[in-house]
């Protein structure tokens, strides 16, 4: 006889929280979040594998038994992601090459609203 780890009475975020990758069948089946007329955001609620079947109008066996394949096979378990973005590149990005910091300038600076003030705004 056949055990199965994800039942009808299984909650969702609990299979989503043993096996990651059963969040990619139960996208192909529906939405997780429930919309409410009225009300902005949208809900999560806590429901079980066989509640969203019901709401979104899906065969709960072959719900199932898709839950099931990928809770049994190791291969579909997500890969670590690296934790580092990398090095950076190397040389300048974009418009930041003729970027030159100014040493010896004779440039003034003058507040905008005084400029206004002074020589009004023409």
């Amino acid at each position: 006889m056949e055990t199965r780890t994800i039942d009808a009475t299984t909650k969702v975020n609990d299979v989503l929280h043993r096996h990651p990758r059963a969040g990619e069948v139960f996208i192909q089946h529906g939405p997780l979040s429930v919309a409410q007329r009225g009300n902005f955001y949208l809900q999560y609620p806590d429901q079980t594998v066989g509640d969203f079947a019901r709401r979104n109008g899906v065969d709960l066996e072959a719900l199932l038994d898709q839950l099931n394949a990928v809770a049994e096979t190791g291969a579909l378990e997500p890969k670590p992601r690296p934790t580092g973005r990398g090095r950076p590149p190397e040389g300048p990005i974009g418009y930041t090459a003729a970027y030159r910091e100014l040493k010896n300038s004779d440039i003034e600076s003058e507040p905008f609203v005084a400029s206004l003030l002074t020589h009004g705004l023409d």
